[in-house]
């Protein structure tokens, strides 16, 4: 049966079916197909009591012109639109949709040719794949603020994308671009950047991103491979998995300071050298920093920051061993960020907030010369002589917490670099 068979692919994927799944296995009974006007529907039980707690929309008649979906079919919320419902209806001029529905699946309307405008309700948080594909009288879509998502290729084919500009926008989002761009600036007032929007980008050096955006979706610069850097403003909120995965040249990232989490595959491949992760960062997922060859530092100023699979998270590569590090994990003592150094065999260097306590000469590393730099501080203040270290330098080489500089503090910090050294 068409509902059967599309609709579990499609749950899977969407934010509402994380309450319909469990262990993997379907947590709901469908009804019979039934019709409503030019509509066929399904009513679902999501968790077998025997009362069915919604409907679908699973397909609709192909000559109609004109549909108003219901809210409500049988007492029931009309909830969701099922992959290709009203794919390939032609003579589709307009529908609305109420405010009941959550989730628009995949193909829903594609090569609807004849629809012409269409208004999203406020209630749905994500735009699936193709839901608009090759509907190519589509001159006016209206996107809510609720939607935080835009999958790739939503609204390929329709007038919408079909303008001169190298940058190509649908209401307040950026939903593809030009594949000969070598640089590229974003306007403001944008509010989000699709699922693949600039994917494969090769050419692709430079990007200016204004602080309107609050979203940046799943693979938006996946492998652009000539992306140099990026400054990520502060107005980001949210981040898709694998988003500049593959961009081998990125070589500095500015990090959002209003991010909350990094998602899988976000930086793998990349050419960064040294991370700093904002303190708004409260989780890092697997494979994030994966199979950077260049990475030598990371650090995290959240001290309470999880990793969700620590093995991938963070590498320079892979071998017969499986994934491994040679650089150095930067975080606050006792912090998350020590206890994976130390759970991996990694090097970990403690901070403060005036940088890596022991790091004298500000290079962000602790050496034997960070070593001898604080001797001879000790031994020039010993004698009788004024000190030369700054204010900033004395916080991050008073190991000891006594408020100045003493041999025993030379002594901890050449110990923290042969700690680090033994380690590679």
């Amino acid at each position: 049966m068409k509902l059967t068979r599309k609709l579990l692919s499609f749950a899977a994927a969407t934010v509402c079916a994380a309450s319909f799944m469990c262990g993997g296995e379907a947590l709901l009974t469908v009804g019979a197909d039934e019709t409503y006007g030019m509509l066929t529907y399904s009513t679902f039980d999501k968790d077998r009591d025997g009362t069915y707690d919604f409907a679908e929309i699973i397909d609709c008649d192909k000559s109609a012109v004109s549909v108003n979906i219901p809210a409500e079919i049988e007492g029931l919320p009309v909830l969701l639109i099922e992959y290709g419902a009203f794919k390939e209806c032609t003579q589709l001029k307009s529908v609305s949709i109420p405010d009941s529905v959550i989730e628009i699946g995949e193909s829903a309307f594609e090569n609807c040719t004849s629809l012409e405008n269409i208004i999203i309700p406020n209630s749905v948080t994500n735009i699936h794949r193709d839901v608009f594909r090759n509907c190519t009288s589509l001159e006016s879509v209206t996107i809510p603020e609720s939607v935080v998502s835009i999958a790739r290729d939503v609204f390929s084919g329709t007038a919408l994308v079909n303008n001169q500009t190298d940058i190509k926008y649908v209401d307040e989002w950026v939903v593809d671009c030009d594949k000969d761009v070598t640089s590229a600036e974003i306007k403001n007032g944008t509010k989000g950047i699709a699922c693949s929007a600039f994917s494969q980008n090769t050419k692709l050096k430079s990007v200016k991103i204004p602080d309107s955006v609050e979203l940046i979706n799943a693979s938006a610069f996946y492998r652009c491979e000539s992306l140099e850097s990026i400054t990520i403003p502060d107005s980001v909120k949210e981040i898709g998995n694998l988003t500049f995965s593959g961009c081998k040249s990125l070589s500095s990232v500015r990090m959002s300071n209003s991010v909350k989490e990094i998602g899988y595959g976000t930086y793998s491949g990349t050419n960064l050298n040294s991370v700093i992760i904002p303190k708004s960062v409260k989780g890092i997922g697997s494979s994030a920093f994966s199979s950077c060859e260049s990475l030598e530092s990371v650090t995290l100023l959240n001290p309470d920051c999880e990793f969700w699979d620590s093995a991938t998270a963070i590498s320079n590569g892979y071998d017969q061993k499986g994934h491994y590090y040679n650089g150095t994990i930067c975080g606050y003592e006792n912090s998350t960020a020590e206890k994976y150094a130390a759970d991996l065999g990694y090097k970990f260097l403690a901070i403060s907030d005036y940088g890596v306590l022991g790091d004298a000469d500000g290079d962000g590393k602790v050496s034997a010369k960070d070593a001898s730099l604080i001797f001879s501080e000790f031994k020039r203040t010993y004698g009788g002589e004024s000190g030369s270290f700054t204010a900033q330098q004395i916080e991050r080489c008073d190991l000891s917490g006594d408020g100045k500089i003493t041999a025993l503090d030379a002594s901890k910090v050449f110990t923290i670099y042969k700690e680090n050294y033994r380690k590679g």
